[in-house]
């Protein structure tokens, strides 16, 4: 049936894109496998798919408007009463090949070079190789600083290079629109995916800001989504990278009524809490380096307050707000994670407390999604604001927050940049 039609993605390999042709995949709810229709026209793709989620879209009406003469037709007089048509695309998000590349200098993609020296030794094996085979080592010595110089640019060229192929590899041709109540996605510069993603089953938002971006001014995205796909990729979509001032404007498309709203911290005790916590396992490490190499293992009594430091960080990465019928968590200490949850979609919500945290107060919120990815936490509240987290994110609070609890005082924004008061 139609209606139980959750995806349908178009994906083009570059061996497809050289015969014009496409793989056509439909994902269904529950435990059914789907379809997957191989070789296809890429025109015939197309409009198979358009026709698939215009016909999806009828069944949904027709089923929701409550008419018993509806359950009584078969599907065929249902399919020519379905709309044959989808509403035009509203661009949510287009990204440049510029912007791709600094996706890719300043994201994951910088770990690729470390993945292709690791084939590289898989594949020389112990076959005897050297680079300065019949090299004269007088000579290289003679150049002295200037080739260390010259081989450390070369392998930064080399390495943000990597990084950013693999960013536009991934991504070019980026698009996101918004089409009726679905997210449709398109990306790859040689292997082209297309994929759509309804609104109604979006469980989070992921707002990531490395230290690098968070000095740009820029984030990424991750939306994760409850499916039955096999995959990670058919229940989430990513932007790769969005500038921050482009949040507000894109964060109520992909979750209707979602707004930034301001933050609140933990109580200072998580500061002593997160400093405790950072600094106690790096100082037994440097008292043993200490202890053990001598005299030089004094200087590893140096990593004790950098440990501190960032600790205090950590603390100043924590936030969270209710509002509207969403909770947004915040955590992090360079690199900031910021979790939207839409309150409807909370499976379950547990209120946790160790020994150390009862001592000072605080608990931890967790809530259980039906999507992928780790599950959200407001770490280190204090008990009362956690209870009533607890209540809300349960559903049997009334919001707004209740004014019992003592506010704590506000972070600049969501993702964590700007000045905040200490």
């Amino acid at each position: 049936p139609c209606k139980r039609i959750q995806q349908v993605n178009l994906v083009q390999k570059l061996r497809h894109r050289a015969l014009g042709v496409a793989v056509l995949d439909v994902e269904t709810a529950g435990n059914e496998s789907g379809v997957r229709l191989e070789v296809l026209d890429v025109e015939e793709a197309e409009r198979l798919r358009t026709a698939l989620l215009a016909a999806k879209a009828g069944a949904l009406a027709t089923s929701s408007s409550g008419e018993g003469a509806a359950e009584e037709e078969d599907e065929d007089e249902a399919g020519e009463r379905a709309p044959r048509w989808v509403p035009a695309p509203w661009l949510v998000v287009e990204l440049t090949y510029r912007q791709l590349a600094v996706a890719g200098m300043t994201g994951v993609e910088l770990l690729v070079v470390f993945a292709l020296a690791a084939t590289a030794s898989q594949f020389l094996g112990g076959r005897s190789w050297s680079p300065f085979a019949g090299v004269d080592l007088g000579a290289l010595d003679a150049l002295g600083p200037l080739l260390v110089v010259a081989a450390a640019v070369a392998l930064l060229a080399v390495w943000l290079g990597a990084a950013l192929a693999a960013s536009i590899l991934a991504h070019g041709g980026y698009r996101l629109t918004l089409v009726g109540d679905e997210l449709h996605v398109v990306r790859g510069l040689l292997d082209r995916k297309e994929a759509s993603l309804p609104l109604a089953r979006i469980q989070a938002v992921r707002i990531a800001a490395s230290a690098p971006r968070r000095l740009l001014g820029l984030v990424s995205l991750r939306i994760d989504s409850a499916g039955s796909g096999s995959g990670d990729d058919s229940r989430r979509v990513s932007v790769p990278i969005l500038p921050l001032a482009e949040l507000g404007r894109v964060l109520p498309l992909i979750l209707p009524g979602a707004t930034l709203a301001p933050l609140s911290r933990p109580p200072r005790a998580a500061l002593r809490r997160a400093v405790v916590r950072h600094m106690v396992p790096v100082a037994v490490v440097a008292v043993v380096t200490a202890s053990v190499l001598r005299p030089w293992g004094v200087l590893a009594l140096v990593l004790v307050p950098l440990a501190a430091g960032v600790g205090a960080a950590a603390y100043r990465g924590l936030g969270h707000a209710l509002s509207a019928g969403f909770l947004v968590t915040r955590s992090g200490s360079f690199s900031r994670r910021t979790v939207v949850v839409p309150l409807a979609r909370v499976q379950s919500a547990r209120l946790r407390a160790s020994p150390w945290q009862r001592r000072s107060g605080l608990a931890t919120l967790s809530v259980d999604l039906a999507g992928p990815g780790p599950v959200p936490q407001v770490l280190d509240e204090a008990a009362a604001v956690g209870e009533h987290l607890l209540a809300a994110t349960s559903g049997t609070a009334e919001p707004p927050v209740s004014p019992d609890p003592p506010a704590p005082p506000p972070a600049s924004d969501p993702t964590g940049g700007g000045n905040r008061n200490r």
